[in-house]
């Protein structure tokens, strides 16, 4: 935005400029033409300094016009970028839900955990599906870690899961074999504020804040706690 008012303020001057050059221009040809401004000389003067004018003028004119472009395919970014963070917080949503009901064995309801898997799942891949080139440059970087991210901590419940099945891994081993599951999922909600951040400084619109749900930052400072101690148990 600052970029385009110094380019509108550069042309605003420049033709400030040509217009006062040309009108003295004009007066000093005037001046030493016989026949004064109907003269020869002085025709000939207009008609080249008409001609720098046209040019000038042709020139803001697409400068104007480039700007208005670039303006345009901003805010379409802006646009695309919102709705980009809205699917991403329903998506982390979600993941911190799943890891919150995986923590806590004792309480989960197994009958809506393959729901839950399901539509957790879905999210993550549509968020994927999310091309980055639609995005603004600066969000590039946290859109693509946070989605990294929760395609991550997903991806670890759901493997989390089908070992206990296949291996017979108890349960109540969970909470600490999501441990890097955990850390990774903190991450992707200091990426989500952000990329809020970010945005905002762009755009005066209003962006969902993340509500944590309860108990799930205490599981993130024991995972901490016991990964600071060796006592990660995310790779079995």
């Amino acid at each position: 935005m600052r970029r385009a008012e110094r380019s509108d303020r550069f042309w605003t001057i420049a033709m400030a400029i040509s217009v006062g050059l040309s009108v003295a221009i004009m007066v000093l040809a005037a001046s030493h033409d016989s026949q004064g401004i109907w003269g020869d000389t002085t025709a000939a003067w207009l008609q080249a300094v008409g001609s720098i004018l046209a040019i000038l003028a042709g020139i803001a004119m697409a400068n104007s016009q480039a700007r208005q472009a670039s303006a345009d395919a901003r805010l379409e970014k802006l646009e695309g970028a919102r709705a980009a963070i809205s699917l991403a917080h329903k998506t982390l949503e979600l993941v911190a839900d799943r890891l919150r009901v995986a923590c806590d064995p004792l309480t989960e309801a197994s009958h809506g955990m393959a729901l839950r898997e399901h539509r957790t799942t879905e999210l993550v891949e549509a968020l994927r599906q999310i091309s980055v080139g639609d995005l603004p440059p600066e969000l590039v970087v946290p859109f693509s870690t946070l989605r990294s991210n929760l395609h991550a901590v997903n991806s670890r419940i759901t493997e989390t899961y089908e070992s206990e099945e296949e291996d017979g891994i108890p349960e109540e081993r969970r909470r600490l074999r999501l441990g890097s599951a955990l850390i990774i999922y903190n991450h992707a909600v200091t990426d989500y504020a952000d990329l809020c951040r970010l945005l905002q400084t762009e755009v005066e619109a209003h962006l969902p804040a993340f509500s944590e749900p309860p108990h799930l930052r205490e599981y993130v400072a024991m995972a901490r706690s016991a990964a600071s101690a060796g006592q990660d148990a995310s790779d079995e």
